[in-house]
């Protein structure tokens, strides 16, 4: 289990970084379109495995969104992500509240789909 906290730390800084980018000016609008496309993955109900399916339907928005988060970071250029990663880094300094709120919500909403799961599967054993 270290890895997958060592993968939500990494994820959470690149997604500070990515959000810091979104409010620069200078980020090339091809670059917020592919981070807007991940967003749009994420809270869309069509998906490559749907979220019905035990798992599976939440581990690949688990993989698909940081990849495509990390491509859209791969494109920023040098300038930009040298000052979209300063002041991420200021936003997590100012805001550890903000960001354990955040986590804290995503757990529960992790925690409601494992409960949902496991209540469906005793229902269907029944």
């Amino acid at each position: 289990m270290k890895w997958f906290g060592r993968f939500f730390r990494v994820f959470q800084s690149e997604a500070l970084v990515m959000l810091a980018a979104l409010m620069n000016r200078r980020t090339p609008l091809k670059v917020k379109g592919i981070a807007g496309l991940a967003a749009l993955y994420l809270i869309s109900p069509v998906d490559i495995l749907p979220d019905i399916v035990p798992f599976a339907g939440v581990l690949d928005d688990v993989i698909v969104v940081p990849a495509i988060l990390g491509a859209a970071l791969n494109l920023l250029p040098p300038g930009v992500r040298a000052a979209s990663e300063a002041q991420a880094l200021q936003m997590k300094k100012r805001a550890p509240l903000i960001l354990a709120a955040v986590s804290a919500l995503l757990l529960l909403w992790l925690g409601l789909m494992v409960w949902a799961v496991v209540s469906l599967i005793r229902y269907l054993v029944r």
